[in-house]
């Protein structure tokens, strides 16, 4: 129903575990154009779940110095618990096919959940 839907809609929106269509629709016009523009690179979009990575840590930017990647954060919603982050995240991840497989490796290695969304 309508007001299902709308209460589904604000329950992601205040917990970032969705992307709404228009920013899913948005984010892979944005892949397309990557796509044509720099045919070398990948470029992907990835749910990231955090459920017990110490709070203090930079896995963005890490991830992006590490492994030669442009990382753009889309869409986010990360509590510190005690020390210890948990929520979602949304990111673009662009480089190199075998830097992207690379840092999907170190997520894993990390015990964090990924899901590609596009």
């Amino acid at each position: 129903t309508r007001r299902t839907g709308s209460a589904r809609s604000l329950a992601s929106a205040a917990t970032a575990s969705e992307l709404s269509e228009g920013t899913l629709a948005a984010v892979r016009e944005r892949i397309a154009g990557l796509g044509r523009s720099h045919p070398e690179r990948v470029a992907r979009l990835w749910r990231l779940s955090l459920t017990g990575k110490d709070a203090g840590g930079a896995l963005i930017s890490d991830l992006a110095r590490e492994h030669a990647l442009d990382i753009s954060l889309i869409q986010a919603r990360v509590d510190d618990i005690q020390g210890v982050a948990v929520g979602t995240g949304f990111v673009l991840a662009q480089g190199a096919a075998s830097a992207v497989q690379q840092a999907l490796a170190v997520l894993a290695r990390d015990n964090i959940n990924v899901e590609e969304c596009a």
